[in-house]
């Protein structure tokens, strides 16, 4: 873990990024490069599945996404905060 960042920065970072399209920004500034990339790709990849899907609906299927997209940032920036404290 990087111990030159607060946990509320890197918390702050992942929550702004995540909202941003940037999920995992505040993992791979923490020292998790792996994990974060992982976050990343996934989230980038979620976000393109539910724009395709919400798409080809015509908007039916964008509000089963909705809920992903607001609770993905919050759960990732809770965790990371957890992790980032205990270290």
């Amino acid at each position: 873990m990087s111990q030159n960042y607060t946990p509320a920065f890197l918390s702050l970072l992942e929550l702004i990024g995540g909202y941003c399209g940037f999920l995992g920004l505040g993992w791979i500034v923490a020292g998790e490069i792996e994990r974060g990339l992982v976050i990343l790709i996934g989230y980038a990849a979620l976000l393109a599945v539910g724009a395709a899907l919400t798409f080809f609906s015509f908007g039916c299927l964008g509000v089963l996404f909705a809920p992903l997209y607001i609770a993905a940032p919050i759960v990732s920036t809770v965790k990371l905060y957890e992790v980032v404290r205990t270290a």
